[in-house]
């Protein structure tokens, strides 16, 4: 018997919502996500049926706000599962991902048909901004797609590389910049425990050429010391340069 441990995105709360018309409360997300959580389903996601922002762009009202249902799920589960939204490029906006990431947000899955490609577009703008932890591309050309995204710990490419992939057996390193600090920084990898030193050196030409500026940069930030000690070899490199214009001219 196989011992894979198989991961399972449940969205029984976002879409069983179409059937009551979108009137799961606060209180059924808590419950639902508790109960889905005690089952193993670690990642769960919750909202209006047609996702982030769709109850107030006419798709049809929810008896709470998208952050209340996020918050209720994130109390429910208490970090044990990872807590999403749907989201469409076209009625979604990027204050509503921030809102939605401040309220404990951990994933979006984006839903788009070709109709929607300029949609899809700005929602390769969107990760780039929201900066997201994980990212995954389910779309036809993952490849290309992800030639566009610049902000993200770690990109998941097609349909058919879920997060739980990275996450347990895949092979990079699953400690990633949280936070949208992914604009920032880079997952941990080996160069992260190797010493490395930078080598400089001046020869006299380029001293002479760049050390004025060097004193002037010193004595803006008060740090007379380091401007002393490239005027002193400045001073050097004249008193070099005269004393073989005199040895020339004694020549001649």
């Amino acid at each position: 018997m196989s011992k894979t441990k198989v991961n399972v995105l449940d969205c029984t709360i976002r879409d069983g919502s179409y059937l009551i018309k979108y009137q799961f409360t606060a209180e059924d997300t808590f419950l639902v996500a508790s109960s889905l959580c005690r089952a193993g389903i670690d990642r769960i996601e919750v909202g209006h049926g047609l996702g982030l922002d769709a109850q107030y762009k006419g798709k049809g009202p929810a008896a709470v706000s998208d952050t209340e249902y996020i918050e209720s799920a994130v109390a429910a589960v208490k970090g044990k599962a990872k807590i999403g939204v749907f989201y469409i490029p076209s009625i979604a906006s990027l204050d509503s991902i921030r809102s939605a990431a401040d309220a404990g947000l951990d994933f979006i899955r984006v839903g788009a048909d070709i109709e929607q490609y300029e949609g899809a577009r700005e929602s390769i703008r969107l990760a780039n901004e929201y900066a997201s932890e994980h990212l995954v591309l389910a779309v036809e050309d993952p490849e290309k797609a992800s030639k566009s995204v610049e902000n993200a710990g770690a990109i998941f490419l097609g349909h058919y590389t879920p997060v739980a992939v990275g996450d347990y057996i895949a092979g990079p390193n699953h400690v990633l910049p949280t936070g949208g600090t992914a604009r920032f920084f880079s997952p941990l990898s080996v160069e992260d425990f190797l010493k490395r030193t930078s080598f400089v050196k001046f020869e006299p030409p380029k001293l002479r050429e760049l050390g004025a500026d060097v004193v002037r940069l010193a004595e803006i930030e008060g740090l007379t010391g380091h401007g002393a000690s490239v005027e002193l070899r400045l001073q050097k490199i004249r008193r070099a340069r005269r004393e073989r214009e005199a040895a020339r001219e004694i020549e001649l």
